[in-house]
Formats: structure tokens, C-alpha cells, sequence
């Protein structure tokens, strides 16, 4: 098996970055719905949805990573023929879909960020940015979640690649 893609199919540094990048967004989603609703009532219950919470941002922070190294290495490798790409409207749609999850996977996790350090309660990521950095009325820190992560399930719902590596 060739690491590189090749005219025929993907390689396999690609189907790794597909595979990993795809059992990290399964992982991560059911992770931050349960540290969510995770009850916090008692000091047992606020250490449970910590871990979640942390499980969770971890898996984001490495989401991102490994989303910016897939996306580095997806343009510097040739593109296996899709099934139809006699079909441009098909393939040019493909082609669309598979970018706007690329920028998703991107978007998700820094949204992630983004309400992490507007939120007062825990430690600050990486110590860069703060509620208290950013100002209190930035911006609403609950919405910056809503608008980017029902798209990337949609986006997933229709990813269909060229070829399934």
C-alpha cells in the first residue's frame, strides 16, 4: 500500500487522517452532550463533568490538530478520481461538501475554544485568553456553539467520498 494517493486511490496516510479524524468527531460530540447534561449538585457530580469536560475539550484540541495536518496534507497530494467525475455538477458538489467539513473541523474546535475562555467556572486554555481578557460583553458565550456545530452533523450526514478509502 502507498502512503502517497495516486490516480486510482487514496493512500494510506490519507485513510488514516479519515478514519482517526472521523472516530475523533464520533467521540467528541457524544462526550460534550454528556458533560452537558452531567448533573453538578454534589462536589462527586462537579468532578464527573470536569473529566467529561476536559475528556471532551481534549478531544476537540486534538480534532483541530489533527483536521490542520489532514487539510496540509490533502493539498499537497493529487486527488484520486472521484466515481462520476464525468458528472461535474457531482463532483464539483463533492468536492464543495468535502471543503466546508475540512473548515468545520477547524471552526468546531476553535468555537470550542472561543466559549471556554469566555466562560467563568474553569481554568482558561492555555492561559491565552480569558473571560476576563476578552471583556464580559464580547460576545455571548453560549451562542458561539450553537451556529457551527449542527452544520458539521449535516455535513457528515452527506459526505459521501469519491472513492471510501
Amino acid at each position: 500500500m502507498f502512503r502517497s494517493n495516486t490516480q486510482t486511490t487514496y493512500g494510506s496516510v490519507s485513510k488514516v487522517f479519515h478514519w482517526l479524524t472521523a472516530l475523533l468527531i464520533l467521540t467528541a460530540f457524544p462526550l460534550g452532550i454528556l458533560a452537558n447534561g452531567a448533573p453538578f449538585a454534589t462536589g462527586e457530580e462537579i468532578v464527573q463533568k470536569a473529566w467529561l469536560f476536559s475528556l471532551h475539550k481534549a478531544v476537540g484540541v486534538t480534532i483541530f490538530f489533527t483536521a490542520l495536518a489532514r487539510i496540509l496534507w490533502a493539498i499537497s497530494q493529487k486527488k484520486p478520481a472521484g466515481l462520476h467525475s464525468d458528472n461535474k455538477l457531482e463532483t464539483f458538489a463533492a468536492e464543495a461538501v468535502h471543503w466546508r467539513l475540512y473548515i468545520s473541523m477547524l471552526m468546531v474546535p476553535l468555537s470550542g475554544w472561543l466559549h471556554h475562555a469566555a466562560s467563568v467556572g474553569f481554568a482558561p486554555t492555555l492561559g491565552a485568553l480569558s473571560s476576563q481578557a476578552l471583556g464580559a460583553d464580547f460576545f455571548d458565550a453560549t451562542a458561539t456553539r450553537q451556529p457551527v456545530s449542527p452544520p458539521i452533523l449535516r455535513r457528515l450526514a452527506t459526505h459521501t467520498p469519491p472513492q471510501a478509502p
